[in-house]
């Protein structure tokens, strides 16, 4: 649990530091939305929603943080999976 949540952390600082970097001024043009296989309240929820808050500070966009709890995190992965292709 520990290593998980340490990984999706580590994930997330990459992504949120080279998004605002990489991307134009015009990306995302959508709300940033973060699937979080954990329920809310727990580690990992808050360490989401504090990433989130700083990288809605950087892009100037609105960041949801949607818990998708159960199945062994499988529900939040089929939801990632199935998840309309934004670029």
């Amino acid at each position: 649990m520990r290593i998980a949540a340490l990984a999706l952390a580590f994930g997330l600082a990459l992504i949120a530091g080279g998004t605002a970097r990489a991307q134009t001024d015009d990306y995302p043009s959508r709300t940033v939305t973060f699937i979080c296989p954990f329920p809310a309240g727990g580690g990992t929820d808050i360490l989401v929603r504090l990433l989130a808050a700083e990288l809605q500070d950087k892009l100037k966009r609105p960041v949801v943080v949607d818990n998708r709890v159960g199945g062994g995190t499988v529900i939040a992965a089929s939801a990632v999976a199935k998840w309309p292709p934004d670029g």
